[in-house]
């Protein structure tokens, strides 16, 4: 399965892989997602504007510095790939801090979940903003912590009066904590995945996550006074991969403190989160784009 990614090559040379069911796109810089999930849409494996939950330690949200008119006339006029590859490689940032505004406006996201942002204050509640697009529709861009807070005691996903809740997180999902379940149609939902999550980052040094960490993160059973106590993060991630008719991985070497880093990341994301159903070993995780970089 390539989704339309052979005339891309040069962004896109990893091929196409299968995690839980779903093809998974592997790449080098997180706005690349953009085209991805427009050819998904182009090929019936999604229905868009899509829903999407994204980990990144990065909120990526910023409005794009070069504005939105660009982005908006693409989806007036309904233009193609071709026009798309542009507005990502010349418009958006090459930090990759902009695309998810930039996605809305596009006509390719509607409501995004982006867990990790928050990580750094683990006593927060959820954070959710607001966005018209130019259009006049609505969305919601919920920033949320890790998985383990936000399936535990007044998480997001565990206590109905967390903020988040009240604001229609669980409807985006059609997530239930009494079966653990998401119920979202496939066609409606992608999961988007940043390496860098799995990355502390201090001063200038940036560290990808121990066994331990991986350990105590993703197999520790959650604690709730609601349905979904009990229930371990890495079997919540996976159902939700289950559950989406996409998922996108960027490999962000840049933020994952170099290439070394980042394959290391993959490789332990791999074995301990997806049970080394994808194929390190056919995957770049950095080359030479044909596109500004950080």
């Amino acid at each position: 399965m390539d989704i339309g990614l052979h005339e891309l090559t040069s962004i896109y040379p990893n091929r196409v892989q299968t995690l839980y069911g779903a093809p998974c796109v592997i790449f080098r810089d997180h706005r690349w997602t953009l085209p991805v999930v427009f050819l998904a849409g182009k090929e019936g494996i999604l229905n868009l504007p899509v829903r999407m939950v994204t980990f990144d330690r990065h909120p990526d949200s910023l409005s794009p510095i070069k504005g939105t008119v660009p982005l908006e006339l693409f989806r007036r006029e309904e233009q193609d790939l071709k026009e798309l590859v542009g507005l990502v490689r010349d418009h958006l940032s090459p930090r990759d801090d902009d695309w998810i505004i930039a996605g809305i406006e596009l006509g390719l996201l509607s409501d995004v979940i982006q867990l990790g942002s928050l990580s750094e204050n683990p006593e927060g509640d959820a954070a959710v903003t607001r966005y018209r697009d130019k259009s006049g529709l609505d969305h919601r861009i919920f920033h949320l912590r890790r998985p383990l807070q936000e399936l535990s005691y007044k998480g997001a996903f565990a206590d109905p009066s967390n903020s988040a809740v009240k604001q229609g997180l669980w409807d985006i999902l059609e997530w239930f904590p009494g079966t653990g379940l998401i119920q979202v149609s496939k066609k409606n939902l992608v999961t988007d995945i940043d390496l860098d999550f799995f990355t502390f980052s201090w001063e200038r040094y940036i560290f990808p996550f121990s066994q331990e960490v991986y350990e105590n993160e993703f197999y520790t059973h959650s604690q709730s006074s609601y349905g979904c106590s009990g229930l371990r993060p890495v079997d919540w991630m996976r159902g939700l991969i289950a559950s989406s008719g996409l998922i996108n991985m960027a490999c962000e070497p840049d933020f994952c403190g170099g290439n070394e880093k980042s394959e290391q990341v993959l490789a332990d994301v791999n074995r301990f989160l997806f049970e080394s159903q994808i194929n390190t070993l056919d995957v770049s995780v950095d080359y030479h784009p044909e596109y500004p970089t950080e």
